[in-house]
């Protein structure tokens, strides 16, 4: 059965509409103050809010769970993250993780210092947490799953659904190029994430900070950064 997914622009980064057949689902749930406009998304591509299977968020950073409280009003889903996640959504904060480059390492420092005003978010309550993996057929009736891949935040998760991979900041893709994460709390756990997904047979990768990529363009990033 064919997928079609529908990146939504919601802040700094992308919300995935994700539907398959009758099926639909949410990956992640932008800044806080963009649940108006996913929810339009929704309608305009006639899938009805009470019908979204549930909202997968990849991480508890205020760019990826902003929305999440208001969107599981509206709409019901059941919100799924990694157990290591599920603690910094219900107190609606996630500290920063360290730059991986001098630059970012200074900004991330600059962005600590304005803490929970600069990063905090609306909390709430996950449904469904995991420990490291989690099939969504047995629940959903969906063929996928979900991998913890930490590295960018100790419960970092990818959903990974037919031929793609929702990457969450697993990876990036901006415009400059860039594909390794300018943030990570843990490098050396991000490179074993990196060598994981990258042994999987999937073709293409959505990160929620730029364009897809496909495998080709993943494996000579990681080539370059001498991480295989």
């Amino acid at each position: 059965m064919s997928v079609k997914v529908i990146p939504i622009q919601a802040g700094l980064g992308q919300v995935f509409l994700v539907k398959q057949g009758d099926h639909a689902f949410l990956v992640d749930a932008g800044n806080k103050g963009y649940e108006k406009k996913i929810l339009k998304t929704l309608s305009t591509h006639k899938v009805d809010p009470k019908s979204l299977l549930f909202i997968f968020i990849t991480h508890a950073h205020y760019d990826h769970a902003g929305s999440a409280a208001a969107l599981k009003k509206a709409t019901g889903a059941p919100v799924i993250t990694h157990e290591k996640e599920a603690h910094f959504l219900k107190q609606g904060f996630q500290p920063l993780p360290k730059g991986t480059a001098p630059f970012y390492k200074t900004l991330i420092s600059l962005g600590k210092k304005m803490g929970k005003i600069f990063s905090g978010f609306p909390p709430l309550t996950a449904d469904i947490t995991f420990k490291q993996d989690y099939d969504l057929k047995t629940l959903f009736d969906i063929d996928g799953k979900i991998l913890h891949t930490p590295g960018h935040t100790m419960g970092s998760s990818v959903l990974i659904i037919d031929q793609f991979v929702f990457a969450g900041d697993t990876l990036f893709n901006l415009w400059n190029g860039t594909v390794y994460p300018l943030f990570a709390d843990n490098e050396a756990l991000l490179k074993e994430s990196w060598r994981m997904l990258l042994n999987l047979e999937q073709k293409y990768f959505y990160p929620a900070h730029g364009k897809r990529l496909d495998h080709r363009v993943f494996h000579r990033e990681a080539i370059k950064k001498h991480i295989i």
